[in-house]
């Protein structure tokens, strides 16, 4: 199975579970495929492999942005907005 064919298939899985446009859909595919090869969480690490066709540091602008405007809730096991999860009772 090749790389894109790994992102298009868990971006399937994911848009069953998320209601997030294609883009946002894609990236969280590739960063959840990009772990494994880096083993690790650090961003700085994780910004070149998770899209050859874009800068590092593009890719470590769009990590840090994605982390600024989302939570991932432990408890409930989901990752959500920040904006929306203050309203969520």
């Amino acid at each position: 199975m090749t790389e894109l064919d790994s992102v298009k298939a868990l971006r399937g899985v994911l848009s069953t579970h998320l209601n997030w446009y294609g883009a946002r859909l894609d990236f969280l595919a590739r960063f959840i495929l990009a772990l494994p090869q880096v083993r690790s969480v650090n961003l700085a690490r994780l910004a070149p492999v998770s899209s050859s066709k874009t800068k590092i540091s593009s890719n470590d602008i769009r990590l840090q942005r994605f982390f600024r405007t989302f939570m991932i809730d432990h408890e409930q096991q989901s990752i959500r907005e920040k904006n929306t999860s203050a309203t969520a009772v």
